[in-house]
Order: C-alpha cells, then sequence, then structure tokens
C-alpha cells in the first residue's frame, strides 16, 4: 500500500464524503434505549422502605380517626355535633299524624341547622338529605327555605341526587355506617316489617 493511500485512511473522509456516506447509508446513531414510563418512574417510589411505613401508618391513622369519628378532622372539615336524638320530642310532635311525619321531621332538623348556622356566624346552611333520592326533595327545599328566612341566613340549594351511589361506594371504602331506612323509628319499622302487619 502506497504512503498516499495509507494517509487517506488515516486522515478519515472529508466533509463532503459524509455527506455521500449519510445520504447512501443514512446517519449512524445508535438506537437510545427505551424510556420508562412517568407510571412506572411514580411507582418505583414506593419501593422505597420508608415511603411504605408512611403510607402504612397513614392508612392506620385514618382508619382509626374514622372509628373515633374523627373523619372530619383528617380532611380539614370542622364538624359540630350534637348527640341527643331526640326521640322523645320527635314522637310527641308525630304522634298525631305519624304518616305525614316527614315534615315535622325535616322542620325539626333543618330550622336547627339554621339556627346553629346564624349562632355560628355561617353565611349559609344544606343538608346532606338531599343527596338521598328517597327523600321527599321538593318538600325538604320548601321547609328549609322557611328556615332561612326564621333565622336570616342562606339556604344553599344543591341536588346531590345524581351523587348518590358514589356517595355510597365511597361510604363503604371508609367503613362508614350505612342503615337501609330513613333513619327514625317509624322508617325503621317499615323497613323490616310488612306493611299489612304495621298496626295503623
Amino acid at each position: 500500500m502506497t504512503a498516499k493511500n495509507d494517509d487517506y485512511y488515516h486522515l478519515g473522509l472529508t466533509d463532503s464524503e459524509v455527506l455521500q456516506s449519510r445520504e447512501k447509508n443514512g446517519v449512524n446513531l445508535l438506537t437510545p434505549p427505551k424510556r420508562p414510563s412517568l407510571w412506572k418512574l411514580y411507582l418505583e417510589k414506593f419501593e422505597d422502605p420508608v415511603v411504605r411505613v408512611l403510607l402504612v401508618a397513614a392508612v392506620f391513622s385514618l382508619i382509626i380517626s374514622i372509628i373515633e369519628n374523627e373523619y372530619a378532622e383528617t380532611i380539614g372539615l370542622p364538624l359540630l355535633e350534637r348527640n341527643d336524638y331526640g326521640l322523645r320530642p320527635f314522637v310527641r310532635t308525630v304522634a298525631e299524624d305519624i304518616p305525614g311525619r316527614c315534615v315535622k321531621c325535616y322542620e325539626m332538623r333543618l330550622f336547627e341547622a339554621a339556627r346553629q348556622a346564624r349562632e355560628g356566624g355561617f353565611g349559609s346552611f344544606t343538608s346532606s338529605l338531599f343527596i338521598s333520592p328517597y327523600q321527599k326533595h321538593e318538600l325538604m327545599q320548601e321547609v328549609a327555605e322557611r328556615a332561612a328566612v326564621e333565622y336570616g341566613v342562606t339556604f344553599l340549594y344543591r341536588d346531590f341526587r345524581p351523587y348518590f351511589r358514589a356517595g355510597q361506594e365511597r361510604a363503604r371504602e371508609l367503613g362508614f355506617y350505612i342503615q337501609k331506612y330513613c333513619g327514625c323509628v317509624f322508617s325503621e319499622q317499615e323497613r323490616y316489617q310488612k306493611p299489612s302487619r304495621i298496626i295503623p
């Protein structure tokens, strides 16, 4: 081999020869490795033992809070409770018209909610009853509007019924108690006893 040819191979390709080679053979690039998905990168974070311990602790904390009726605190929701059921006052109020008891029940609860809203300095009030498709929705709304006028606060009307099933599923996930009747002793009787056996 001549020195000229030897020098040629040591010097490599000229710029024009590089362009010609690319046109003929394509760009000489290595195929980059496949990038992991963001979901995979996210899941890899949970392989850290410290993260797993913190997650387990958080789950136990949530369960304990729910059991001890402290779920509202876990979502930053102030909760005012009244632990008296008010069974006797309710029964005395509806005794003469048990079939028409619902309006009395709504009045007792919604008027009290409106009163609490005024005393607590809240601008408005509503009720979780508005999520139930089994309640007398229009009657509840009428009673709530009267309560709002009585106590000078705004009734915040929302029809939550479209979210009823999703709400039940969420309640089950959180281990909340779900009952199969409205709440009063009369609806409980109607839930578990045949109508023909109920003494009017």
